[in-house]
């Protein structure tokens, strides 16, 4: 398990205000609220979306937003926005035992500080909200063969470096937007760019991805998790 320094103990006294943010029904339900090793950790609001997670994470400021991994990156735009922006003591941790190597790199790119896996057994998602809570980098056991931390920066990364990762904020918003079939012209005017900047961009992805059109663009963004078919 990797977490610097090591987390407080499933016994801490601090209150710690969570919100659930996730399209699984039985997990909204059954996440118990502030008993047993959760004592403590109290979930101020659930939300089967981002959209809604949105307005929930602004009412109640929490201390920790916990999602599960498809619903992150299909907010995630609109999701790090609010967290980077508007709410900066706010930190995030995702389930990620779902997620493709893209959407893996895409979490770790985006400020995420914990990466929890349903595996985990109530004492370890104690002790993982809570070192994310203290603003701590946590990687669950059931992940680590898919993480590595670097002991020099204590960075964590794929073990196996993926294409994403070469890809600037920018690249990526484009890729995404071209994706999801957008026209050049409406890419230009929604990221205030020209849309010479952003054919530019749409030639540099194709050939960093090694495709030819719009149709493998899309099939690949969908296959790798960065848009819903």
């Amino acid at each position: 398990m990797i977490a610097t320094p090591a987390a407080p103990p499933a016994t801490s006294s601090a209150v710690i205000p969570l919100v659930l943010i996730t399209r699984d029904r039985l997990l909204l339900e059954a996440l118990p609220d502030n008993r047993g090793p959760l004592a403590g950790i109290v979930c101020v609001g659930r939300a089967p979306d981002v959209g809604t997670g949105r307005e929930l994470i602004l009412q109640s400021q929490p201390q920790v937003v916990l999602l599960d991994g498809p619903t992150f990156c299909a907010g995630f735009r609109a999701l790090v926005d609010i967290l980077s922006i508007r709410v900066r003591r706010i930190q995030t941790a995702v389930l990620a035992d779902e997620l493709s190597e893209t959407q893996l790199e895409l979490v770790l790119s985006s400020g995420v500080g914990g990466l929890l896996s349903r595996q985990d057994s109530l004492h370890q998602l104690a002790a993982a909200l809570r070192a994310v809570a203290a603003g701590e980098w946590y990687v669950s056991d059931a992940l680590q063969d898919r993480c590595r931390r670097d002991p020099q920066t204590g960075a964590v990364r794929l073990h196996r470096l993926h294409r994403v990762r070469a890809f600037t904020d920018r690249q990526l918003e484009v890729l995404i937007q071209l994706a999801e079939g957008k026209r050049v012209k409406d890419i230009a005017a929604a990221m205030h760019l020209s849309e010479k900047a952003i054919e530019s961009h749409k030639y540099r992805l194709m050939n960093m991805l090694g495709l030819h059109d719009r149709v493998e663009l899309c099939r690949w963004a969908i296959r790798e998790g960065l848009i819903q078919p």
